[in-house]
């Protein structure tokens, strides 16, 4: 899943730590990519390369990002990749919450409305990485299997099944 957090630079000290306080109150994370809540369990519909066992769609994307050596497959980066201008993106939006939460008229849910805002925007750079990827390639065997030379996409569903998750922040055993 992808990550970001949001750096206070001190140029008014006083407003900043009011922003802090309203940031630390929010109990909601934004996941991104294969949350198990939403997609643990879809598998696609194909058991060519499994023995008869359908594949987990998040287990191919697992090892799509890492490879796997025993079945002779280099890894093809694609959440990795989408990481660096996915935090760009967030970072940019994140000043403009700042803004908002200055402003005497932001409500309590602000943090929750921006995530279910930048739910989809994140998603879909991820989704355009599985889509751009073309390196390394696929064997010329893997070709002919799929009939296609996109490394990443054979049905489109690891792509489809890529989202986003607003959800409550688990509670750490401390706290």
């Amino acid at each position: 899943m992808a990550s970001s957090s949001v750096k206070f630079k001190q140029k008014n000290p006083r407003a900043i730590d009011k922003v802090k306080k309203k940031y630390k109150k929010n109990n909601h994370v934004l996941k991104v990519g294969f949350p198990k809540e939403l997609v643990g369990s879809v598998v696609y519909p194909s058991t060519r390369d499994t023995g008869g066992k359908p594949p987990r769609v998040v287990d191919v994307a697992s090892k799509n990002e890492f490879g796997s050596a025993s079945d002779k497959m280099p890894p093809r980066p694609f959440m990795r990749k989408s990481s660096k201008p996915a935090s760009k993106l967030m970072k940019r939006q994140q000043k403009k919450l700042i803004i908002q939460l200055n402003k005497k008229t932001s409500t309590p849910d602000i943090f929750t409305k921006f995530l279910r805002l930048m739910g989809p925007k994140m998603a879909a750079i991820f989704q355009k990485s599985i889509t751009d990827l073309r390196e390394p390639p696929n064997s010329p065997v893997t070709v002919a299997i799929k009939g296609s030379d996109n490394p990443l996409i054979d049905t489109g569903l690891m792509r489809q099944t890529l989202t986003y998750l607003v959800s409550a922040r688990k509670k750490s055993k401390g706290g």
